[in-house]
């Protein structure tokens, strides 16, 4: 993420390859790792979920991404190969958010998520579902 202000569409990360910084291929990107803040502030992406040759799942934490474009993702290189296994209060946004039907905070209906984006100065930055409703487009949102 070059600019501070770079969004990163969650949806348009998945499939994209991770690359290590001599530029092999670490795997691709499945899901994107959250994790609940209060006061209704977006949810802090803390990780990637990585598909590694052999169909294993890894966690890449964001501390170790260094880049994210259209096309890839750069990590430093050092990553567990420890099977991702999620934690108590974390969520992952693919598997557990994208079509999930939510309640809009403005009183004015429901939306179903279809993306989802970070947003911020860093690769770790804040991670917030868009919805998509006729009454209401990209009104915030929290779950029934």
């Amino acid at each position: 993420m070059s600019n501070p202000t770079s969004r990163v569409f969650v949806a348009r990360l998945l499939g994209l390859d991770v690359f290590d910084p001599l530029g092999d291929r670490l795997g691709r990107v499945r899901d994107v790792v959250v994790l609940a803040r209060a006061n209704n502030a977006p949810p802090h992406a803390v990780g990637l979920v990585v598909e590694v040759p052999g169909k294993k799942r890894v966690f890449v934490p964001m501390t170790r991404v260094t880049s994210m474009d259209q096309a890839q993702v750069i990590s430093t290189g050092l990553v567990n190969l420890r099977r991702f296994e999620q934690r108590g209060m974390e969520t992952l946004v693919v598997a557990e958010m994208f079509d999930s039907r939510v309640t809009l905070t403005d009183g004015s209906g429901s939306a179903t998520i279809s993306t989802a984006r970070a947003t911020g100065s860093s690769p770790s930055s804040s991670c917030a579902a868009d919805t998509r409703s006729p009454r209401s487009p990209g009104c915030a949102a929290t779950r029934p």
